[in-house]
């Protein structure tokens, strides 16, 4: 059953009712940033600090950890619209 435009409360919505893809590309690519970012800080600050590679490792796993969980909870909210 579709809503009409002004009844979307899902943020991955499209105007018609339909659930967005693109919300589940956002997430994909929000993933490999936060990976990405964390991940090249602890390596700065195991250059800066010369503990070599536990922060890199700290920072890949936590950002593995929180983007996978941001992945999950977008595409479980795009999955229960269809």
């Amino acid at each position: 059953m579709r809503k009409a435009p002004d009844q979307l409360d899902s943020p991955g919505a499209s105007k018609r009712g339909e659930p967005n893809p693109m919300v589940l590309v956002g997430a994909g690519v929000e993933l490999g940033g936060v990976v990405a970012v964390l991940t090249l800080g602890g390596w700065w600050l195991d250059a800066r600090w010369d503990t070599e590679p536990w922060l890199m490792f700290a920072g890949l796993a936590v950002g593995l950890v929180g983007g996978t969980y941001n992945v999950w909870r977008i595409a479980k909210r795009f999955f229960s619209d269809l």
